[in-house]
Formats: structure tokens, sequence, C-alpha cells
């Protein structure tokens, strides 16, 4: 029957009569497979950008000094660790210049190591070209956003207050990988080394001080820590994901996933209904070839087999193309969106490409096989004495089937 079913796929191919269904399957598989790959691809981009963002793979954050033992263990583990500490306070100018400036500044201090993820460019002027630091501040000097010093009338060289203590402005921050997590800056920044903050005073009780861990390493070891954390966490601490970092870009990309969704199942169902129309065509066909087959002894089952075989050649066929297609649109798209953001999509991995592909296939081949087997079920009715009285009616299928698919 596989052989026999194979034969009358050529057979109908060669006269023209399946094209319209091999289109509707091709299509739909294609659109589907585009949809789930370029999802896919987006959505590796943004978890690798959220490592950037972050600053880290995995964050802990607390209202208090964190304990050692949260350090310990992740090195432990063969995991990277960076303490920081983020506070909002008053930068002064120096004394003796002119009327005193002050202005609001969000100041982070951070270790040696910062950043895990991503980097810092700074630059020796305002309008200077920026570079990659290469390190934090040394513990007598800080990095300050441009804001900082046009609010304040300093240069970069000049003294910086903070606290009781003070530092010499040694560059312009220009970027900095966390900056902007928690929604939009409404101070500029001042980057500083942890080990100075001491000689600040301004770790005072009641000061209003965030603390970071800053953990970074292999997904596997990452998991197992963050699966321990969660236990050991002092009260008010919590776990950031690089994933949770920018939860409106996420929100973006479900909007977007559920929007190309939604186009790829009206693709689908455009298909499907395509389909349906060239299979009743089809049906109307092989009416008599069907009466000939049941007068020389064919059953209902032997007659519905072959034919679901041969439709079952053509999803393959179909599909595979339709694969091919798929992937070349979303390969198109993803130019497209390189060239608008400036930056290459990630290729999808090969269990992402097979689920992709698979989906595509699924949907496609499922839904047109829904469309198009209820006139199918019909030709297993057709009577044999239609070889001597043409003039009969088609059957129809029964109405539990098309009621059920």
């Amino acid at each position: 029957m596989a052989r026999l079913a194979w034969r009358w796929l050529l057979r109908d191919l060669r006269a023209g009569q399946l094209w319209v269904l091999f289109a509707a399957v091709a299509v739909a598989v294609a659109a589907a497979t585009a949809v789930g790959l370029l999802a896919q691809r987006v959505g590796i981009a943004l978890e690798r950008q959220a490592d950037t963002l972050l600053g880290a793979d995995l964050a802990l954050a607390a209202d208090r000094p964190l304990p050692k033992a949260l350090v310990e263990t992740a090195r432990q583990r063969g995991l990277q660790t960076v303490r920081t500490l983020r506070m909002p306070t008053m930068a002064l100018g120096p004394e003796g210049a002119g009327p005193l400036r002050s202005r609001m500044v969000e100041l982070l201090a951070v270790e040696p190591g910062y950043p895990l993820r991503g980097e810092l460019r700074i630059a020796p002027s305002p309008f200077g070209a920026d570079r990659p630091a290469g390190g934090v501040p040394t513990e007598d000097e800080v990095w300050v956003e441009a804001a900082v010093l046009r609010a304040l009338g300093l240069e970069v060289g000049d003294v910086l207050r903070l606290g009781r203590a003070r530092f010499r402005i040694g560059a312009v921050l220009r970027r900095s990988p966390d900056r902007g997590v928690q929604g939009l800056a409404v101070a500029p920044r001042v980057l500083a080394r942890l080990e100075a903050m001491a000689a600040t005073g301004l770790l005072a009780p009641g000061a209003r001080v965030r603390h970071r861990l800053l953990v970074a390493g292999p997904p596997e070891a990452l998991e197992g820590y963050r699966h321990w954390v969660q236990e050991h966490l002092p009260p008010g601490g919590r776990v950031v994901a690089a994933a949770d970092s920018r939860p409106e870009l996420r929100a973006a990309l479900d909007r977007a996933r559920a929007f190309l969704g939604l186009a790829a199942l009206v693709t689908a169902l455009l298909a499907g209904a395509g389909a349906a129309v060239a299979v009743r065509r089809h049906v109307a066909v092989r009416l008599d070839a069907c009466a000939v087959l049941r007068a020389l002894g064919a059953g209902r089952g032997r007659l519905l087999a072959v034919h679901l075989g041969e439709l079952a050649w053509l999803a393959l066929l179909a599909g595979a193309a339709g694969a091919a297609l798929g992937w070349m649109v979303q390969e198109a798209l993803a130019r497209l969106l390189e060239g608008l953001a400036g930056r290459s999509l990630p290729p999808p991995g090969l269990g992402a490409a097979l689920a992709g592909l698979g989906a595509g296939l699924a949907v496609g081949a499922g839904a047109v096989l829904v469309f198009a087997l209820p006139p199918l079920l019909a030709l297993g009715r057709v009577p044999a004495l239609r070889v001597l009285r043409r003039e009969l009616p088609p059957p129809t299928p029964p109405l539990w089937a098309v009621a059920l698919l």
C-alpha cells in the first residue's frame, strides 16, 4: 500500500492535481518554522544581553552586608564573585573654589573584577573617545558620568568630595553594565572602589545602601548554587537572575512571540482551508477509480489507507520543502533585524533548530491533515454500483468524524 500510494502521488503530481495541496502544506510549515526559529534566536540574544545588563549571571541583593558564607560557597563551586554596594548620596565640589555646588548622585562601589559580564567604558573627557576601562578605580580616585562634571563645574583631574573623603576624578564614566537595571536613572553615577567606602563615613546606620553579590560561572554550577542560596539568604534578600534584569524587554519579546504565533496559526488555518478545497477536487476526480477498486474487492479500510498514505507522502515532501523555506525566511528576517539593531542574532542551537522544524512540521501537516481527512473518509464509502450508475451522488463524510476533527 505504501508503494501504491507513492505511485499515485507521482502520477497526480505529474497531472497537476495536488500542487495546490503541496503549496498549502509548504506554506503552513514555512510560517510555523520561521516564527519558531526567529523567536528562539531573539530569545537567546535577549538572554545574552541580559547577562551584560546585569553585570553577571546572577546577583544576590540585600539591604545589609551579605554573609561571607555565600561568597565562600560560590567560590568552592567554581564560580566568580564580586561584591558591590549602591546608594544615593550628595557629591560636593572642592572647598574654596567659589560657591559651593552639590549634586545628588548614585554612588556605586565595586571590588576589583567588576563587571563579571559586559564591560566598563571610560573616556579622558566628556567628549573624548571612550575605551575599555580594564579594571576599576584606585582607592583615591573615582570615575563620574559627564552630568556630574557639568553640575559641579569640574573637570577630569579635579577633586570630588563624598562624605568625609576626597577623591580625584580619574575619568568620565561612559558605560557600566548594570546601569538602569532598576528603571530610569534619576541621578548620574559615580563609580568608586569598595575599599575606599570606609573613609567616606557614608555607611552609617540608616543609610540607604543596597548590597549585591554578583556571581558568574558555568550554567550547571550556577543552577546548583542558585538552589542552595534560596535556603541561605538573609531576611530581605533576593536572587536576581539575568533573565529578570530587564522585564520590559522580556514582556516585549513575549508579546512579539504571541503575535507572530497568531500570524503563523492564521497562515496554517488558511493553508488548511486551501487543502480542503484541493482535496475535495481530488476526491471528485477519484470517485470513479475508487468505484472500480470497490468492484474488484477492495475494502473501505484499504482504500482509506492508500489515500492517507498518499497524503502522508505529500505532507512529508511538502513539509521538507516548507521547512527549508521557513529557514530561509527567518534567516532573511534575522539579517533585516541585524541591519536595524546593528547587532547580529546568535544562531539557534541544534536542539532549538530541530524543535523549530518539528513544530513547523507538526503545525502545518497537522492543520492540513485535519482539513483534508473528512473528504478522504468519504472515498471509502463509494458504492461499487457507481461503475454502472454514474449519476449516483458522491458520498459524504460521516458527521461524527467531521465534528471530532
